[in-house]
């Protein structure tokens, strides 16, 4: 019999809707924990959750010696701090995205995790939807032959916008904005598909309405080590909808995934086309023969799940899985390397 592994959770906003349902999905861990800004917060969401202890003091529940794995779901400015706590007192880790508002601070978390031995994952879970995968494999087997570009559009009515909240996520300073919220997202899959990028050109706008000085709409061009490159738009302010499309064009053909739905993650479909071919048809992503994931069930539930699936495996094996803190870091790097971008309004060289 399995270890049956014990998990804290911190953060009662995406932590609440999606951590700890994803972690309930593995019969190896129970959630025992789960801490917010004030205990009064924490008691109602572990009541709600029916998880046993809550704590408005999240370094109070780091001292227990009973808990293995820390589930971090917090503003990136303050993600650090917890999780270089969490490997400090001995637990796993698992954090959000980015990994923090400051490369150093990604840096100096990324050292400490490799230092401690402990299992870190980043929840970079977009990739980890079905349709995702069997692209990633189709480009892998060279079925649409060597990859020459790839193109993004990423339209999205954010949550802060359609219910005019005053949240961190509009502000740049804690970590809000399309470029560490969305962007970062996109950075990760490109070198997933396209390999290291070598140099970028970006350019960010925001709305004056918005604190912060947050932006709103991310243009980027990529060049990557392989010669292939890419372009990308994510806008955050759509007014209408959703849609986030991947173009995926190699020397013998093209792959698309393309998401109009509200949710994040199960939306997805893949199509393919290949020269002389008058329109793209949909790819099966799974074992049933089905283009799609369960549409019942919250997407971003279902990728976190087998995300921290892989955190639990490498803790058990001792085996290292894949997006870690290094992966997170290299995310960091090439945020601050667009922002310089930006300023410069100019290429910027990316550093390996």
């Amino acid at each position: 019999m399995s270890k049956q592994y014990r998990i804290a959770v911190i953060g009662v906003g995406f932590g609440k809707r999606v951590h700890v349902p994803a972690w309930r999905c593995d019969p190896r861990c129970e959630v025992v924990a789960i801490a917010a800004t004030s205990d009064d917060r924490a008691r109602q969401a572990a009541d709600e959750l029916q998880i046993p202890d809550a704590y408005g003091d999240w370094r109070e529940m780091l001292r227990r010696d009973d808990i293995d794995a820390v589930s971090i779901a917090v503003p990136p400015d303050i993600q650090a701090e917890i999780a270089l706590g969490a490997l400090r007192c001995e637990k796993s880790v698992l954090c959000e995205k980015p990994l923090s508002v400051s490369q150093i601070d990604a840096q100096n978390l990324t050292e400490a995790a490799f230092r401690s031995g402990k299992a870190h994952l980043i929840n970079f879970e977009i990739p980890l939807a079905l349709p995702w995968q069997k692209a990633k494999q189709m480009l892998d087997e060279n079925q649409i032959g060597s990859l020459c570009t790839i193109h993004v559009d990423w339209h999205v009515v954010s949550n802060a916008k359609a219910s005019n909240m005053d949240s961190w996520k509009a502000d740049a300073d804690l970590g809000g904005g399309a470029l560490n919220g969305f962007v970062s997202h996109v950075l990760h899959y490109l070198e997933w598909f396209g390999g290291k990028i070598s140099r970028l050109c970006v350019r960010l706008h925001g709305d004056e309405e918005q604190r912060g000085g947050c932006d709103t709409l991310v243009r980027m061009w990529v060049d990557f080590a392989s010669r292939a490159t890419a372009s990308v738009t994510v806008d955050t302010m759509a007014g209408f909808g959703n849609v986030h499309r991947v173009e995926l064009h190699g020397s013998e053909g093209a792959l698309q995934l393309i998401n109009e739905s509200r949710d994040y993650i199960s939306g997805f479909k893949l199509l393919r086309g290949g020269p002389g071919d008058s329109s793209m048809t949909q790819v099966a992503c799974d074992a049933t023969g089905s283009a799609t994931t369960d549409s019942d069930v919250d997407g971003r539930i279902q990728a976190t799940s087998a995300m921290m699936k892989r955190l639990v495996d490498w803790m058990e094996t001792g085996q290292e899985q894949h997006p870690n803190f290094e992966d997170g870091l290299r995310v960091q790097r090439l945020i601050e390397e667009a922002r310089q971008s930006h300023l410069d309004a100019a290429w910027v060289d990316v550093a390996r």
